[in-house]
Protein backbone atom coordinates (compact mmCIF):
# COMPACT_ATOMS: atom_id res chain seq x y z
CA UNK A 1 0.00 0.00 0.00
CA UNK A 2 2.91 2.55 0.73
CA UNK A 3 4.16 1.58 -2.99
CA UNK A 4 1.48 2.20 -4.17
CA UNK A 5 0.98 6.05 -2.33
CA UNK A 6 4.52 6.72 -3.44
CA UNK A 7 3.88 5.97 -7.59
CA UNK A 8 0.66 7.94 -7.21
CA UNK A 9 2.92 11.21 -5.86
CA UNK A 10 5.86 10.38 -8.77
CA UNK A 11 2.87 9.90 -11.39
CA UNK A 12 1.51 13.44 -10.48
CA UNK A 13 4.54 15.06 -10.01
CA UNK A 14 6.04 14.01 -13.16
CA UNK A 15 2.70 13.81 -15.07
CA UNK A 16 3.27 17.32 -16.73
CA UNK A 17 6.70 16.72 -18.34
CA UNK A 18 5.14 13.70 -19.54
CA UNK A 19 2.58 15.67 -21.48
CA UNK A 20 4.73 18.36 -22.58
CA UNK A 21 6.79 15.60 -24.26
CA UNK A 22 3.99 13.85 -26.40
CA UNK A 23 3.27 17.53 -27.12
CA UNK A 24 7.07 18.37 -28.19
CA UNK A 25 7.35 14.71 -30.09
CA UNK A 26 3.68 15.55 -32.29
CA UNK A 27 5.12 18.71 -32.83
CA UNK A 28 8.28 17.71 -33.91
CA UNK A 29 7.33 15.18 -36.22
CA UNK A 30 4.94 17.35 -38.10
CA UNK A 31 7.40 19.91 -38.46
CA UNK A 32 9.54 17.38 -40.05
CA UNK A 33 6.99 15.91 -42.46
CA UNK A 34 6.31 19.36 -43.50
CA UNK A 35 9.69 20.46 -44.06
CA UNK A 36 10.51 17.08 -46.38
CA UNK A 37 7.74 18.21 -48.46
CA UNK A 38 8.07 21.65 -49.01
CA UNK A 39 12.02 20.50 -50.09
CA UNK A 40 10.49 17.74 -52.08
CA UNK A 41 8.03 20.11 -54.02
CA UNK A 42 10.64 22.93 -54.55
CA UNK A 43 13.03 20.76 -55.66
CA UNK A 44 13.77 20.94 -59.35
CA UNK A 45 14.16 17.24 -59.89
CA UNK A 46 11.22 16.68 -58.12
CA UNK A 47 8.44 14.23 -59.75
CA UNK A 48 5.26 16.45 -60.56
CA UNK A 49 2.44 14.14 -59.36
CA UNK A 50 -0.24 16.50 -60.81
CA UNK A 51 -2.83 15.04 -62.93
CA UNK A 52 -1.36 16.10 -66.84
CA UNK A 53 -2.80 18.74 -68.47
CA UNK A 54 -5.60 17.94 -70.86
CA UNK A 55 -4.26 18.67 -74.49
CA UNK A 56 -6.22 20.66 -77.18
CA UNK A 57 -5.83 18.70 -80.73
CA UNK A 58 -7.00 22.26 -81.97
CA UNK A 59 -3.51 24.24 -81.36
CA UNK A 60 -1.09 20.88 -82.51
CA UNK A 61 -0.24 21.86 -86.09
CA UNK A 62 2.65 19.16 -86.21
CA UNK A 63 4.85 16.65 -84.40
CA UNK A 64 8.53 15.56 -84.14
CA UNK A 65 9.00 11.58 -84.95
CA UNK A 66 12.07 10.94 -82.62
CA UNK A 67 13.68 7.46 -83.89
CA UNK A 68 17.20 6.56 -83.32
CA UNK A 69 18.47 7.23 -87.06
CA UNK A 70 17.41 10.90 -86.39
CA UNK A 71 14.18 12.99 -85.58
CA UNK A 72 11.27 13.67 -88.34
CA UNK A 73 9.18 16.97 -88.24
CA UNK A 74 5.34 16.57 -89.62
CA UNK A 75 2.75 19.31 -90.57
CA UNK A 76 -0.93 17.42 -90.02
CA UNK A 77 -3.46 17.91 -92.75
CA UNK A 78 -6.09 18.70 -90.80
CA UNK A 79 -8.33 19.96 -93.41
CA UNK A 80 -8.37 17.11 -95.80
CA UNK A 81 -8.22 14.02 -92.80
CA UNK A 82 -9.38 15.97 -89.61
CA UNK A 83 -10.46 12.51 -87.95
CA UNK A 84 -6.90 10.59 -89.13
CA UNK A 85 -4.99 13.62 -87.70
CA UNK A 86 -7.02 13.72 -84.39
CA UNK A 87 -6.75 10.28 -84.19
CA UNK A 88 -2.64 10.46 -84.42
CA UNK A 89 -2.80 13.21 -81.89
CA UNK A 90 -4.60 11.37 -79.75
CA UNK A 91 -2.56 8.18 -79.54
CA UNK A 92 0.84 9.67 -79.98
CA UNK A 93 -0.58 12.00 -76.68
CA UNK A 94 -0.97 8.45 -74.82
CA UNK A 95 2.62 7.40 -75.58
CA UNK A 96 0.75 4.75 -77.74
CA UNK A 97 3.84 4.79 -80.48
CA UNK A 98 6.54 4.96 -77.83
CA UNK A 99 9.10 2.56 -78.38
CA UNK A 100 7.35 0.82 -81.56
CA UNK A 101 9.21 0.29 -85.04
CA UNK A 102 9.43 0.78 -88.47
CA UNK A 103 8.84 -2.98 -88.84
CA UNK A 104 8.41 -2.31 -93.02
CA UNK A 105 10.47 -1.10 -95.72
CA UNK A 106 10.18 -1.17 -99.56
CA UNK A 107 12.92 0.61 -100.99
CA UNK A 108 11.65 2.73 -103.73
CA UNK A 109 8.31 3.11 -101.72
CA UNK A 110 7.55 3.67 -98.25
CA UNK A 111 8.86 2.38 -94.55
CA UNK A 112 5.97 1.78 -92.22
CA UNK A 113 5.40 2.05 -88.79
CA UNK A 114 2.79 2.32 -85.65
CA UNK A 115 2.48 -1.10 -84.83
CA UNK A 116 2.13 -1.87 -80.91
CA UNK A 117 3.20 -5.17 -81.78
CA UNK A 118 6.42 -3.72 -82.79
CA UNK A 119 7.69 -2.43 -79.68
CA UNK A 120 8.12 -7.19 -78.48
CA UNK A 121 10.59 -8.73 -80.76
CA UNK A 122 9.28 -11.96 -79.47
CA UNK A 123 5.75 -11.32 -81.74
CA UNK A 124 7.93 -10.21 -84.74
CA UNK A 125 5.92 -13.09 -86.26
CA UNK A 126 3.07 -10.98 -86.51
CA UNK A 127 4.49 -7.44 -87.15
CA UNK A 128 2.27 -5.73 -89.15
CA UNK A 129 -1.00 -6.52 -87.92
CA UNK A 130 -1.27 -4.79 -84.83
CA UNK A 131 -3.62 -1.95 -83.69
CA UNK A 132 -5.23 0.44 -81.30
CA UNK A 133 -8.42 -2.03 -81.00
CA UNK A 134 -10.89 -0.48 -83.67
CA UNK A 135 -10.65 1.00 -87.12
CA UNK A 136 -11.98 4.27 -88.40
CA UNK A 137 -12.71 5.39 -91.96
CA UNK A 138 -11.03 6.86 -94.92
CA UNK A 139 -10.44 10.43 -95.62
CA UNK A 140 -9.93 9.96 -99.42
CA UNK A 141 -10.20 13.19 -101.75
CA UNK A 142 -9.92 12.81 -105.74
CA UNK A 143 -7.00 15.62 -105.78
CA UNK A 144 -5.03 13.50 -103.56
CA UNK A 145 -1.27 13.39 -104.67
CA UNK A 146 1.45 10.52 -103.15
CA UNK A 147 4.51 12.09 -103.59
CA UNK A 148 7.59 11.46 -101.66
CA UNK A 149 7.44 12.65 -98.01
CA UNK A 150 3.31 12.41 -97.50
CA UNK A 151 2.36 10.11 -94.37
CA UNK A 152 -0.62 8.16 -95.39
CA UNK A 153 -2.39 5.60 -93.06
CA UNK A 154 -2.01 1.95 -94.24
CA UNK A 155 -4.94 -0.38 -94.00
CA UNK A 156 -6.20 -3.71 -95.25
CA UNK A 157 -8.91 -2.19 -97.63
CA UNK A 158 -11.88 0.14 -96.89
CA UNK A 159 -12.52 2.11 -93.91
CA UNK A 160 -10.08 -0.32 -92.39
CA UNK A 161 -7.51 2.75 -90.71
CA UNK A 162 -5.73 2.14 -87.09
CA UNK A 163 -2.68 3.26 -86.26
CA UNK A 164 -0.32 1.67 -88.56
CA UNK A 165 0.92 4.11 -91.16
CA UNK A 166 3.34 4.89 -94.42
CA UNK A 167 6.21 7.51 -94.86
CA UNK A 168 6.52 7.60 -98.44
CA UNK A 169 10.24 7.70 -99.83
CA UNK A 170 8.92 8.01 -103.34
CA UNK A 171 6.55 9.47 -105.35
CA UNK A 172 3.65 7.12 -105.76
CA UNK A 173 1.05 7.89 -108.09
CA UNK A 174 -0.41 4.29 -108.37
CA UNK A 175 -1.72 4.47 -104.83
CA UNK A 176 -3.80 7.82 -105.43
CA UNK A 177 -7.15 7.07 -104.56
CA UNK A 178 -6.40 4.28 -102.23
CA UNK A 179 -4.95 5.56 -98.59
CA UNK A 180 -5.74 8.11 -96.12
CA UNK A 181 -3.33 11.39 -96.74
CA UNK A 182 -2.94 12.94 -93.27
CA UNK A 183 0.37 14.49 -92.92
CA UNK A 184 3.39 15.53 -94.88
CA UNK A 185 7.51 15.30 -94.02
CA UNK A 186 8.56 19.29 -93.48
CA UNK A 187 11.90 18.61 -91.90
CA UNK A 188 14.39 15.38 -92.06
CA UNK A 189 13.82 13.72 -95.65
CA UNK A 190 16.92 12.96 -95.42
CA UNK A 191 16.54 10.60 -91.88
CA UNK A 192 13.55 8.97 -93.89
CA UNK A 193 15.35 8.41 -96.70
CA UNK A 194 18.03 6.91 -94.58
CA UNK A 195 16.27 4.27 -93.39
CA UNK A 196 14.58 3.50 -96.67
CA UNK A 197 17.36 2.57 -97.80
CA UNK A 198 18.24 0.16 -95.19
CA UNK A 199 18.34 -3.36 -96.20
CA UNK A 200 15.22 -6.12 -95.59
CA UNK A 201 14.26 -8.82 -95.79
CA UNK A 202 11.28 -10.83 -97.67
CA UNK A 203 9.02 -9.67 -95.10
CA UNK A 204 10.37 -5.83 -95.17
CA UNK A 205 11.66 -6.09 -91.80
CA UNK A 206 14.85 -3.86 -91.66
CA UNK A 207 18.68 -5.41 -91.19
CA UNK A 208 18.84 -2.70 -88.17
CA UNK A 209 16.04 -1.85 -85.76
CA UNK A 210 14.28 1.53 -86.62
CA UNK A 211 12.38 2.56 -83.19
CA UNK A 212 10.48 5.34 -82.92
CA UNK A 213 11.12 6.18 -79.43
CA UNK A 214 8.27 8.93 -78.97
CA UNK A 215 6.46 11.63 -80.60
CA UNK A 216 6.30 15.18 -79.89
CA UNK A 217 3.28 17.14 -80.69
CA UNK A 218 3.51 20.75 -81.54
Amino acid sequence: MYFGVIMKKIVARHLWLFLVFCFLSVFAVGSVGFLAYTIIKQSPGSVDLRAKESLDPSKVGGAVLVTNFGKIEIKFDKTGAPNTVSNFIKLADEGFYDGTRFHRIVKGFAIQGGDPLSKDKSLVAQWGHGGPGYTFADEIHSEDQMLAGTLVMANEGKDSNGSQFLILTADSSWLNGQNTIFAKVVLGMDVVLAIGNLDAGVTGIPSREVVLSEIILK
